[in-house]
């Protein structure tokens, strides 16, 4: 009895609730959800798997989405577009929630020339949150 009293005093020292590991919530799942891109390194072309959350749309709001690559100087190089048959560009589309494959041809916008060897970001903004992975396009 002694023991348990001076846990549960400890534990309320240090602010950490104590009880059965069933009663504390589990990790939230992440609202936006970015995936490793495929293949890595990116030769000559990446797909990029991404998922939005259905709390997201939550009283039938439908999110708007971006998804770009950014140099490492933070500068966007070029905009992913969507695996359909309309391969619409993520650049303020509105998408409903559920799972999605981007593309990147490897290429920069500024005159359709391959990106240079390096690395760069591959950053998935979804209304105001951020999911962000680095992506490597090697030397050919």
């Amino acid at each position: 009895m002694r023991r348990l009293l001076g846990l549960g005093i400890g534990c309320w020292l240090l602010g950490v609730p104590w009880g059965s590991v069933a009663a504390q919530r589990p990790p939230a799942r992440p609202a936006v959800v970015l995936e490793e891109p495929r293949p890595t390194p990116v030769l000559p072309a990446a797909l990029v798997p991404f998922a939005i959350a259905s709390e997201v749309c939550r009283d039938g709001h439908v999110p708007t989405v971006a998804l770009k690559v950014y140099n490492v100087l933070a500068q966007p190089v070029a905009t992913l577009r969507l695996r359909s048959r309309r391969a619409e560009a993520l650049d303020g589309l509105k998408l409903r929630c559920g799972s999605y494959v981007a593309t990147w041809n490897g290429t920069v916008e500024d005159g359709g020339r391959a990106a240079p060897p390096g690395i760069y970001y591959v950053q998935l903004l979804v209304d105001d949150r951020r999911a962000t992975r680095k992506l490597i396009v090697p030397q050919p």
